[in-house]
């Protein structure tokens, strides 16, 4: 059976924990001695540390998929292109600046290229990538995209 995978970014599970917060609070305030309560509490606690530092990737059957809209009144969220986008063009802007590719998500070793003040400032948004789609995510696209790089310029050195 074909399946549909959507890794779920970083601000979609802060909004999940979050609502888990909020939730939690309420529970407590419920002055009961309901033996479900303690458990629903601990559960909750649970999914916190679940969501800490992890990676969640949502799958579903083809045929829900196709029919996401009909099932739920929204379309299904398609991160991975934003993502991918977001990612790429700021390796590729790292590209332009440094002109190598070798830096991938390495870009501590962007200090042997620019200035200082310029370093600081990629390095910043690195880290903001990161924490937003994950560190997994922006090396994978970043080694995709310097192997593309690579690729293109190899294609282009058959045809000098």
């Amino acid at each position: 059976m074909k399946k549909v995978s959507q890794l779920l970014p970083e601000t979609q599970k802060q909004i999940l924990v979050e609502s888990l917060n909020l939730m939690q609070s309420a529970l407590k305030t419920l002055n009961t001695e309901d033996e479900g309560l303690n458990y629903k509490l601990f559960d909750i606690e649970t999914l916190k540390a679940l969501l800490n530092k992890t990676e969640i990737v949502i799958k579903l059957p083809f045929e829900v998929y196709e029919n996401f809209t009909q099932i739920n009144g929204v379309d299904f969220p398609d991160y991975t292109i934003k993502t991918t986008k977001i990612i790429e063009e700021f390796f590729l802007n790292l590209i332009d600046l440094t002109g190598t590719y070798f830096l991938s998500d390495y870009v501590e070793d962007v200090k042997d290229y620019l200035s200082s003040k310029q370093s600081k400032k990629i390095i910043k948004e690195r880290n903001k990538l990161y924490k937003i789609f994950g560190k997994n995510t922006v090396h994978s696209i970043s080694c995709e995209v310097s192997r593309d790089f690579i690729n293109q310029i190899n294609k282009n050195n058959k045809f000098n």
